[in-house]
């Protein structure tokens, strides 16, 4: 099953993958990506949902650095908890069964 971690910055790089060209080839545009307060520090317990927000940081980052200087890349922080499903393991499967469905694979 995939992790926390994987669902969350594959669909960065998912949507990153979808919206980016065509702010380039337009030569504008803002990319936003969902971060948090635990993409830059740690807790005990949240191990997964720290490391995906520590590479959506890092990720935005990178983007910043490689795209024209009329398009960037922003981490949003949205300053308050929002309650998710995301380390619920019924929520991942079927995520990770959407992504693959998206990509012509077929689960195992």
């Amino acid at each position: 099953m995939q992790s926390a971690f994987d669902v969350n910055i594959m669909g960065v790089i998912e949507t990153a993958r979808c919206f980016l060209p065509a702010m380039i080839a337009r030569d504008s545009g803002v990319f936003v990506a969902m971060s948090s307060g635990w993409g830059r520090s740690t807790s005990a317990g949240l191990g997964p949902y720290c490391a995906s927000k520590f590479a959506v940081e890092g990720l935005v980052g990178v983007l910043n650095d490689d795209l024209p200087p009329q398009v960037c890349a922003i981490a949003l922080d949205p300053g308050n908890r929002v309650n998710t499903n995301m380390l619920n393991p019924a929520c991942l499967t079927n995520i990770m069964i959407a992504s693959r469905q998206m990509h012509g694979q077929n689960m195992p």
